[in-house]
């Protein structure tokens, strides 16, 4: 004979001997309205119980998500590698919310046809936005022999935002620092 005490964080179960023999089955947690969640229910017995509790399992939430609208500070780079994959890289001046505060720059990375897409369209000074993940670029330096590192945004998704208008307004202006 088993109780089952349903609760919202863990679902226990007590098992009771069968003229000596003793049930291990478990059961998940009911997924449907059979037994309510939010309610309690239990069985009662007649003989001890041996207490089992199964609590859900914990999901480790991981998030490494960059979302970032911004000026480009210079003209993209693209290389073409012989896999035929496309990578371009530039850099991004995004604008705090202190007007005399200066603009944080971040290097944005766009891998294949994003890439060949932001070379074909995207120039100095345009406002794009970007989504993607961070990423840590080490690598030793052949100088000094020391562990460098620089963070880098590798953007999955480019939005060109802007205008026509705004593309004229920034070839005038080229100083960044305005931004």
């Amino acid at each position: 004979m088993s109780i089952i005490l349903a609760h919202a964080k863990a679902l226990l179960i007590f098992h009771f001997s069968d003229m000596g023999k003793t049930s291990t089955t478990t059961n998940p947690a009911p997924t449907d309205d059979s037994l309510p969640i939010s309610d309690t229910k239990a069985v009662e017995a007649t003989e001890p119980a041996v207490e089992e509790i199964i609590a859900p399992t914990p999901q480790i939430l991981t998030l490494n998500c960059v979302n970032l609208i911004g000026r480009v500070g210079a003209n993209i780079e693209i290389r073409f590698f012989e896999s035929g994959s496309a990578k371009a890289t530039l850099s991004l001046a995004v604008r705090r919310r202190a007007k005399d505060a200066p603009p944080d720059w971040f290097n944005i990375e766009l891998w294949g046809k994003t890439a060949e897409i932001a070379a074909n369209y995207v120039r100095k000074g345009d406002q794009i936005g970007v989504s993607g993940y961070l990423k840590i670029e080490t690598w030793n330096d052949c100088t000094t022999d020391a562990l460098r590192s620089k963070p880098i945004v590798n953007a999955n998704q480019l939005h060109l935002l802007g205008s026509k208008q705004d593309r004229l307004q920034v070839e005038d202006n080229t100083n960044l620092d305005t931004f």
